[in-house]
């Protein structure tokens, strides 16, 4: 069968295959049977993103709950307070870079332009969120009941880290979605939501 089959259809499966084989084990999961029709990249990339949601949502719910349990009531106040400022502090120092990469992206083939548009707004970000990071540490350490934990230098250097990735992260989503890969930003998401929830649980 292979011989009858036309020089152009053999590249075509060819290609096919290499797709294949850099597509993630939980793919299969999500993929149709062996005799439907392919899927379309950017429904299966909304389908993922969807799943992502769901998961990361039902994970949060049981993390915050097992906190709660495990935690006095303070503690968890004042850890979902930073969490929210840091998110804040992170959409400050992101300056839209992420949508600049979700823009950009498909229309950068060439390999070296493709890596400029992703290790320019990385760095520049990253850069960004740090400087917004302590703006907000700055502010925060002079107002509200939890100002005694800005004043902290272990707290501030988590907090800036913790900024620094969430943006990072933010971008690496961004770069599956252009990529249509966000099979990956599944798999990532229900990884670091379990471990997440694995590390509030002990002692």
């Amino acid at each position: 069968q292979r011989s009858r089959l036309r020089p152009g259809h053999r590249m075509t499966l060819a290609r096919h295959a290499v797709v294949v084989s850099r597509l993630p084990p939980w793919h299969r999961l999500l993929s149709p049977g062996r005799h439907s029709r392919p899927q379309d990249p950017v429904v299966a990339n909304s389908v993922y993103l969807m799943a992502a949601t769901i998961v990361t949502s039902l994970l949060g719910y049981v993390f915050w709950t097992v906190a709660a349990r495990l935690y006095p009531a303070a503690a968890v106040g004042e850890a979902g307070a930073g969490v929210s400022a840091m998110a804040f502090a992170s959409l400050l120092g992101a300056m839209g870079g992420s949508m600049a990469v979700l823009s950009e992206l498909p229309l950068r083939r060439r390999h070296r332009e493709w890596s400029a548009a992703v290790t320019a707004p990385l760095v520049f970000t990253s850069a960004t969120s740090a400087v917004a990071a302590l703006g907000t540490v700055a502010v925060l350490s002079q107002t509200g009941h939890s100002a005694f934990l800005y004043r902290d230098g272990w707290w501030i250097a988590a907090f800036v880290v913790g900024v620094v990735a969430t943006t990072a992260s933010q971008l690496l989503e961004n770069i599956w979605v252009a990529e249509r890969d966000a099979a990956w930003f599944l798999g990532a998401s229900t990884v670091f939501a379990v471990v997440k929830l694995a590390i509030v649980a002990l002692p």
